[in-house]
């Protein structure tokens, strides 16, 4: 199957050389025990939370920290890359994260992916760094 070919969904993302290719709408619902193995295995995560918490000047649930995680693991975006999406809608006055994730997926989709391709797509979207 190509890459460019649709499928229902159920097959795993098909990676490229640049980055895998999504094949659904979101991302993946993390059982607790699965979000609990991956902050095991990821001893930084923890302290990154934090910052992620601060930067949105809140205390996240389980729901929101497992976004945090699936934009890590999922998506494979760096912890700069999270940080600078988050302070970009706090300072949109969007605190969801809920509208984090679909502003990370959107980016995602359109290859975005790092804090040297959002430079190069400023004009496009209003991502700053001050």
């Amino acid at each position: 199957m190509r890459c460019d070919e649709e499928t229902d969904g159920a097959a795993p993302p098909v990676k490229t050389a640049e980055r895998p290719i999504r094949t659904d709408k979101g991302l993946p619902d993390y059982t607790t025990d699965e979000l609990s193995d991956y902050m095991e295995q990821n001893k930084r995560f923890s302290a990154f939370l934090d910052a992620c918490q601060r930067t949105m000047g809140k205390v996240f649930n389980t729901a929101e920290t497992k976004t945090v995680a699936g934009l890590l693991d999922y998506l494979g975006v760096d912890e700069e890359y999270v940080l600078l999406l988050l302070a970009h809608c706090v300072k949109m006055e969007k605190r969801s994260l809920r509208y984090v994730e679909k502003t990370a997926l959107s980016l995602y989709d359109e290859g975005i992916t790092d804090r040297e391709s959002t430079r190069l797509n400023s004009s496009h979207r209003c991502i700053s760094y001050a």
